[in-house]
């Protein structure tokens, strides 16, 4: 799985979609991704089929591909210091300068 771009995300997948927010470097103000929801998830609430499903290879497979996307998406929401390579929010960016507020 690809590191985040960020330095700091978390993960809000469960057995029935997968989620990720990713927070800016300097503020922390955080992004939600689109939600993907899982191809195997059913109306079945059962403890056991949760189970089988969030161990599942298909599961695995799926969460690294959600990830990935969600972080590329991400990158649209965020600047990137030519300086220090933060990723940052616009409220942390300056565009005239092409660089973070801490730069």
């Amino acid at each position: 799985m690809l590191p985040s771009f960020t330095k700091k995300y978390l993960d809000q997948s469960d057995e029935t979609a997968f989620s990720f927010i990713f927070y800016c470097d300097i503020c922390h103000k955080p992004w939600k991704s689109t939600s993907i929801p899982f191809s195997l998830s059913s109306d079945k609430k059962g403890l056991w089929q949760r189970f089988l499903r969030h161990f599942s290879p298909a599961w695995d497979r799926e969460h690294e591909d959600a990830f990935e996307r969600a972080n590329r998406e991400a990158m649209f929401y965020f600047n990137r210091c030519q300086d220090c390579g933060l990723w940052v929010c616009d409220d942390d960016f300056s565009e005239e300068m092409d660089q973070c507020i801490q730069c």
